[in-house]
């Protein structure tokens, strides 16, 4: 059956008789593509009134799975999963997760559609750069200060330590209490600093992931 004998799926006007590739709604503007069955458009007006205020993002990426499911060829169903992927772009550390939905819309967008979509999605990914560039700007401030005060502060705790260990327990043991808590002091520290330059690796590996989709 043809197309433009059903009614407009947002306003429920009965689509014209119209030649050409797209039948335009007379009553809501609404744009139908001839080739696409009607049943696409019933999913993702679906999906799309799912992301309205308020949004129910787990029901629309149901949706949008079904598109891709009945109609893997259609663009709309792979970018309405990185849409439900980040709250409409308002949660990042999702690039790794959605690049593949992404990567799948732009094969079977238009032109028009993978420009708008094209500049959604590099909007994001600098937004993630600027948040992963403060986290490692953060972190190296933090190694830095670390490595300027480690010596005074180990020095400084190790003769409090110290003191207040030869005072609990004797006189004699006052030369090892320093020793030995200098060594816990900096076995603690060096544990910190491992995770944190183990994090700053993951953290520029993903500026230079993102730096290639910028």
């Amino acid at each position: 059956m043809a197309i433009h004998a059903f009614k407009c799926e947002s306003c429920g006007a009965p689509l014209p008789q119209e030649e050409g590739r797209f039948i335009i709604c007379k009553s809501c503007g609404t744009p139908y593509e001839r080739d696409k069955p009607l049943a696409y458009y019933e999913l993702t007006n679906a999906a799309e009134k799912l992301l309205m205020n308020p949004p129910d993002f787990p029901a629309a990426q149901r949706v949008f799975n079904d598109i891709i499911r009945h109609y893997p060829g259609m663009y709309r169903g792979w970018w309405g999963l990185v849409e439900c992927e980040t709250q409409n772009f308002t949660i990042l550390d999702k690039v790794s997760i959605v690049q593949n939905s992404y990567d799948q819309a732009l094969k079977f967008a238009s032109d028009t559609e993978r420009a708008i979509i094209t500049q959604i999605y590099n909007d994001y990914i600098e937004r993630q750069h600027e948040k992963d560039d403060k986290r490692a700007q953060e972190i190296k401030l933090t190694e830095t200060l670390e490595r300027k005060f480690r010596w005074p502060s180990m020095l400084v705790a190790s003769i409090i330590g110290g003191l207040i260990i030869s005072i609990a327990l004797g006189e004699f043991i006052w030369f090892i209490s320093p020793i030995s808590l200098s060594i816990i002091i900096i076995i603690i520290i060096e544990s910190k600093r491992i995770v944190q330059r183990q994090k700053l690796k993951k953290i520029q590996a993903r500026i230079a992931e993102l730096s290639c989709h910028r």
